[in-house]
């Protein structure tokens, strides 16, 4: 290949590059980047990612790394514990040489996983200089990839191609990401495609949705220019991003300016019970991404049927530290690279969105802060969750807000004096099934746990999910408690 690039130069022809090693060895970063510093060149190079992260420690193979890097940054990475994180570093730093190193405008990833556990099996990277090169491959692989993501998970992908997706505020976060980026600025749809899909997971209909409804809500204007009628956008039509709009308010003969805070709006539906009756009740604040309700389940119509009740989410996080067998975490966060790594969301949306819900609802609700997220997880942080969230319930006495987690670190919980709109559940099991199957604080301490709560004055609930029986379980149990007693 070097030859070839040596001999041909800039007279090559339009060409596309497929590459496909055996393992990882063999290409390296110089001869990529000699194909990529050539007019009208494009790389789609299958990057063998699990092999790599295999053997990252081997020294036979670093002199195969240090040719696949143009960096020895990739010595860092051995270092990392979790696998996963490991795989994301593995690509990101690849991704990283191809811009600084190479040059290279544009890069996009479609990860392919080998079983249904979701393991990365490689990553198909497509490098091109060209933004239609770009926009063309990351159409495809968006819509090739489950339920939208830029990812095949292995032979069982059928089985979740058409569920719910996770995260349910694509559009609100598009909304947000524009008006921000293009504030005060006057761009057509073309330039706002061409500067910013490279950086967000978004498609050119995801787009075109996400201004018109902007246009809609009178937050940005549309001057037409290739669209003949208002239902259409795209081309050179031009987008009118308004600035930030300071409003100055007098206090005390004191001028102070203060920025408009969004307005919070409070969304209520019918829902029906399961004793039949029907009722109004919150649906989500705003755009659910922080608050909303949990009613994906049916209403038990028989004997047999399973009884879910609905419930409000207060969606502060999500992921779990922990790693039990059974997690249905694991399969919820199967598209993200990292898993089910905990990520905290912004603290000041979490409290602007709580605060307006304490404040406006009537109807007496409990927010469940555990159902995609471990809620003591982020205990350890200088701004301990519990002690975010606790206080501002406390300034009211109708909603209570529910702790689920499998922690035994209840030391903040403690220190808060005033609890009273608190509830904490702890999530427990067999203790000989969870020795087995369950990567988390013992059982008994979680048990030791909840009476120091409950001593505290806390209202505590235990939660026993799921529920695997096990041969003469009572007398185990009993008699697993007695030896460590």
């Amino acid at each position: 290949m070097t030859e070839l690039v040596e001999q041909v130069g800039v007279r090559i022809a339009p060409s596309f590059f497929f590459i496909d090693p055996f393992g990882f060895s063999g290409v390296p970063f110089e001869a990529v980047k000699n194909i990529l510093s050539l007019p009208r060149t494009e790389i789609f190079f299958t990057f063998m990612s699990r092999d790599i992260n295999r053997f990252l420690g081997i020294p036979q193979v670093e002199r195969h790394l240090d040719a696949l890097y143009p960096t020895s940054e990739w010595r860092q990475i051995y270092r990392m514990e979790n696998w996963q994180k490991r795989d994301k570093a593995l690509l990101d730093l690849y991704l990283k040489s191809l811009h600084e190193v190479a040059g290279v405008k544009y890069a996009w990833a479609f990860r392919v996983c080998m079983d249904e556990k979701y393991q990365t099996l490689y990553y198909l990277i497509h490098a091109t200089n060209h933004f239609d090169g770009l926009k063309i491959m990351k159409d495809i692989m968006h819509k090739q990839g489950a339920s939208g993501e830029f990812a095949w998970l292995g032979p069982k992908e059928s089985l979740y191609r058409h569920q719910q997706k996770l995260f349910d505020d694509d559009t609100p976060s598009l909304k947000k990401y524009l008006l921000r980026r293009f504030e005060g600025e006057i761009k057509s749809f073309d330039e706002i495609l061409e500067e910013t899909y490279q950086d967000t997971r978004f498609v050119e209909s995801q787009y075109r949705q996400a201004l018109k409804e902007l246009e809609k809500e009178r937050k940005i204007n549309v001057e037409r220019v290739t669209s003949k009628t208002t239902r259409g956008l795209g081309g050179k039509d031009k987008i009118s991003f308004p600035k930030s709009n300071p409003v100055q308010v007098t206090l005390l003969d004191a001028h102070k300016t203060v920025l408009r805070k969004p307005h919070i709006k409070i969304h209520y539906k019918e829902y029906t019970l399961l004793d039949g009756t029907k009722k109004i009740l919150v649906s989500k604040v705003n755009d659910g991404s922080i608050i909303t309700r949990f009613d994906k389940t049916p209403i038990p119509k028989r004997k047999i049927d399973v009884v879910c009740p609905h419930f409000l989410e207060l969606k502060w996080a999500y992921g779990c530290p922990y790693d039990c067998a059974w997690c249905y975490l694991k399969g919820t966060f199967r598209f993200r690279p990292e898993g089910k790594s905990p990520v905290v969301k912004p603290y000041d949306k979490i409290k602007l969105h709580t605060e307006v819900f304490l404040n406006e609802v009537k109807e007496p609700e409990v927010l469940n802060t555990g159902e995609i997220a471990d809620s003591l997880m982020h205990e350890y942080a200088p701004v301990p969750f519990t002690k975010f969230i606790i206080p501002m319930f406390e300034k009211q006495n109708r909603h209570k807000v529910l702790f689920l987690t499998k922690s035994s670190n209840v030391k903040n919980l403690l220190e808060i004096e005033s609890h009273n709109q608190a509830i904490v559940s702890f999530s427990l099991n067999a203790i000989p099934v969870a020795e087995r199957w369950e990567k988390a604080p013992h059982v008994l301490k979680r048990i030791e746990a909840a009476r120091k709560v409950f001593e505290a004055g806390y209202e505590v609930r235990i939660r026993i999910d799921p529920m695997v029986p096990i041969e003469n379980w009572y007398k185990c149990s009993v008699a697993k408690m007695m030896e460590r007693s």
